[in-house]
């Protein structure tokens, strides 16, 4: 008996080595050189497989970071080979987004209670588990129309889809020697819509109020003018995470060496409101503002015809961090603004106003404002502005 089963497990061995093992190897090296000419083909990088590691093409297409790769998945004898492509949008989504099909999974665990953030197509609300850091921004976001394509792609793949640690992600079991175009084209079609989606309350802003508007691998600026001040709106990249930074260039006449800010403290301003909430310092050091500059502040919360008081509450409390320095008012947060952005802006450039109406004189208001009204909001060189808004706002941020 035992050499009955010496001899079936010589024979199994003798199968798996000198017919299973050639097939698969003949698989690999047919699959090896369908990969290398379709991922050439489409301007990728491909690195060839070994005994330890897997297949793998990695380059840009149409601005999108694309990776294709083969992973083997499975227990013990029973392993399978999956071929997966990564489509990463070539700007930050809003933090923590992940998108994955509905099944029975995960309707029990939207049923326990697990997040699952709503959308306004009911749907692919139905057919789609959301979640995300903050709710409101992750809507911005997927309820454009140019993310529905990416929505569908994952609601109704056949393969196995998903968006998740920033990039949108196709897989399916096997070597897809009949379908990996189709892989290539559908995640890059999802990410794509992602990205833009994103990047298009940018550019709708920039035909509204005839700004500049330039969108990079690493960053995305909006340029122009708005009620005869210079606006600078700049979105930075790195580590996949975004920084957008608002400058607004106050128009001339406001004192040097003077800094206000949101804090409690006694600004010595007058006001009872304002005492408590803003601080006013000097600069380059100095924890105390020049008498002439306090003695400028307050005349101008005085003034009767000018709501600086309400304007400067609104920006100090409601965008954290906000500043005003040396004539420039900044402001920067930790992702890229969008649906939002318009609203900052006014919030912004109406504190400049309030400022302004005084620094001005009277005799130059008129020819400032027919000036604004005549270019339609749009004005100032993108590289002379930054230039000179970003000098100012860089020696107290640092470099991003």
């Amino acid at each position: 008996m035992d050499d009955l089963i010496a001899a079936g497990v010589g024979l199994l061995l003798v199968f798996i080595i000198g017919v299973l093992m050639p097939l698969a190897v003949r698989d690999a090296r047919a699959a090896q050189r369908l990969w290398e000419r379709i991922t050439r083909a489409r301007g990728l990088s491909f690195r060839p497989g070994g005994w330890f590691s897997s297949m793998e093409a990695t380059g840009l297409i149409d601005g999108i970071a694309v990776r294709v790769s083969t992973a083997v998945r499975g227990d013990g004898s029973v392993k399978r080979v999956y071929t997966i492509v990564e489509a990463r949008p070539g700007v930050p989504l809003p933090e923590g987004l992940c998108l994955t099909k509905e099944d029975l999974g995960t309707a029990l665990v939207k049923a326990l209670g697990g997040q699952d953030i709503p959308l306004s197509d009911t749907e692919l609300d139905g057919r789609l588990r959301v979640r995300g850091a903050e709710l409101a921004l992750v809507q911005a976001v997927l309820e454009r129309p140019e993310a529905r394509p990416a929505l569908r792609i994952v609601a109704e793949g056949e393969a196995c889809t998903c968006f998740e640690d920033g990039a949108l992600v196709v897989e399916t079991a096997g070597y897809a020697l009949n379908g990996l175009d189709a892989l290539i084209d559908t995640a890059v079609a999802g990410a794509r819509g992602l990205e833009a989606a994103v990047r298009a309350p940018w550019a709708e802003l920039a035909r509204e109020r005839g700004y500049r508007h330039e969108e990079s691998a690493r960053s995305a600026t909006l340029d122009g003018r708005a009620g005869g001040m210079s606006v600078l709106v700049r979105a930075q990249y790195a580590g996949g995470q975004a920084r957008t930074t608002v400058t607004v260039q106050l128009d001339g006449g406001l004192p040097r060496g003077l800094r206000i800010r949101a804090g409690a403290g006694c600004s010595r301003l007058g006001d009872p409101v304002l005492d408590g909430r803003v601080v006013v310092e000097g600069t380059s050091g100095s924890p105390e503002p020049s008498g002439p500059s306090l003695a400028w502040l307050r005349k101008r919360l005085a003034a009767p015809d000018t709501d600086l008081h309400g304007c400067l509450l609104d920006v100090l409390q409601t965008l954290p961090g906000a500043t005003i320095e040396d004539g420039v008012l900044s402001w920067s947060v930790d992702r890229r603004l969008g649906t939002d952005l318009p609203g900052v802006l006014d919030q912004m450039t109406d504190l400049g106003a309030a400022l302004s109406e005084w620094t001005l004189p009277a005799a130059a208001r008129p020819a400032r404002d027919a000036a604004s009204s005549a270019d339609g909001r749009g004005g100032a060189s993108l590289g002379v502005r930054e230039a000179q808004i970003t000098s100012s706002a860089s020696r107290r941020d640092g470099p991003w």
